[in-house]
């Protein structure tokens, strides 16, 4: 009921909500959403996805099977391509990029994302070995 109440929202979202005029080459504008990067958000699901497989099926079926160590490689291939398209598309295009890759230049924003990373994960594990 709440699935297919969502899914019209976001179907009506498509057509209700004003696109939004591409930015010119010499405007001195701040950022702004001109597109989607389809390419950044295919690679970035799928890399993480394949993560999050190998991971979960590396414990079931072992860290030396040919197919675990497929699916790792295929994923750090994806991300690896993330990385580059969005430092491609930041420097030398003038489509947006799903990810500015500059930000993470500031010593401090990239010291946060260690910190939420590192709790995040142990938070994860306290949540999967406190149910066994």
């Amino acid at each position: 009921m709440i699935a297919g109440a969502s899914f019209l929202v976001g179907m009506a979202a498509i057509f209700v909500i004003p696109k939004e005029p591409p930015r010119s080459v010499n405007s001195t504008d701040l950022p702004r959403a001109s597109g989607v990067d389809w390419t950044g958000a295919f690679l970035f699901t799928s890399g993480t996805l394949l993560l999050l497989i190998a991971l979960s099926e590396g414990v079931s079926e072992g860290w030396k099977t040919p197919f675990v160590i497929s699916i790792l490689i295929v994923a750090v291939v994806f991300l690896a391509s993330f990385i580059f398209l969005q430092h491609y598309l930041e420097t030398k295009s003038t489509r947006e990029p799903l990810m500015r890759v500059s930000t993470f230049k500031n010593s401090r924003f990239s010291f946060a994302m260690v910190i939420v990373f590192l709790f995040s994960a142990g938070f994860t594990l306290f949540l999967v070995y406190s149910t066994y």
